[in-house]
């Protein structure tokens, strides 16, 4: 379990494939008192698959209440970008700030 309120990893440029985005949902999740998140995963390999584990997760950080993502140069289609969009919706009632890079 992870008790950080303030998370910022830097994983650009690192070959994450669809597993590497579920179990980063997956570790994010354990973060129980995380309030912001600076996620960077820049030119990595997942697609619209990986896109959907990530925010089904993130749905579910409830004390999250800032989310800064950056999903550019990776494989994310139209269908990629309705899972974020429809899962951060999801989110709203306790997200004050989220910004998206693809």
């Amino acid at each position: 379990m992870c008790n950080s309120l303030f998370f910022k990893p830097r994983f650009f440029y690192n070959s994450i494939g669809n597993n590497g985005a579920k179990y980063l949902g997956k570790g994010i999740l354990k973060c129980v008192t995380l309030t912001f998140l600076n996620l960077n995963l820049e030119r990595n390999r997942f697609d619209e698959n990986g896109a959907k584990y990530l925010v089904r997760k993130f749905s579910k950080c409830v004390t999250l209440t800032s989310l800064n993502l950056n999903l550019n140069n990776n494989s994310i289609s139209d269908n990629g970008a309705n899972y974020l969009g429809e899962g951060i919706s999801k989110c709203s009632t306790h997200f004050f700030k989220s910004r998206f890079f693809m």
